[in-house]
């Protein structure tokens, strides 16, 4: 559950920084934040989207990083993060959400009524067709307007971001590693 994401999360935190790891410990604080955040938020959105993925993402250099918000009834009850390597250096957002989804839920068996995403797609009913196809029960993509643009959505783009910034660390210290 929610609470026990937190928990890990605190746990973390405290041996981060136990380890001296002060950078860790300021991202898994702000995680921990940010999920705060949105049960403070959760009030707002749980009526709207019960059952609900929310995926957003950030492209730097060769690569796209993705956030997905799982909720069920009404919680967020997990978020998993994942690259996408671009496939052709022109791809833009729309090819980008629409391979995300399309590798995400063929391996990913719990799908839900609704998922939110940032860009509009050409082929929304042919995806909307497909997930509805493997899940047993129609799936509904929407794109919050601009005006009322979905506060998890915006979150979630927060996480793609932090999530892109500790992989760019995490592989920067590998390669000098190497070089060492």
């Amino acid at each position: 559950s929610s609470d026990l994401i937190l928990k890990t999360l605190k746990s973390d935190m405290q041996l981060a920084a136990q380890s001296r790891k002060f950078e860790q410990a300021a991202k898994i604080r702000d995680k921990i934040l940010s999920i705060e955040n949105l049960y403070q938020h959760q009030l707002v959105t749980s009526a709207d989207h019960q059952n609900a993925d929310i995926i957003n993402f950030i492209v730097e250099d060769d690569r796209a990083y993705f956030n997905v918000f799982q909720v069920r009834e009404g919680k967020l009850i997990d978020q998993q993060n994942a690259i996408l390597k671009k496939p052709e250096l022109d791809a833009d957002d729309e090819q980008l959400t629409t391979s995300f989804i399309q590798q995400f839920y063929s391996e990913n068996t719990n799908i839900p009524k609704e998922i939110l995403i940032s860009t509009e797609l050409e082929q929304k009913s042919t995806i909307e067709s497909w997930l509805s196809e493997i899940s047993d029960h129609r799936v509904k993509i929407v794109i919050p307007q601009k005006g009322k643009k979905d506060k998890l959505l915006d979150l979630c783009l927060e996480n793609a971001s932090s999530f892109a910034k500790q992989s760019r660390a995490r592989w920067e210290g590998e390669s000098k590693a190497t070089r060492e």
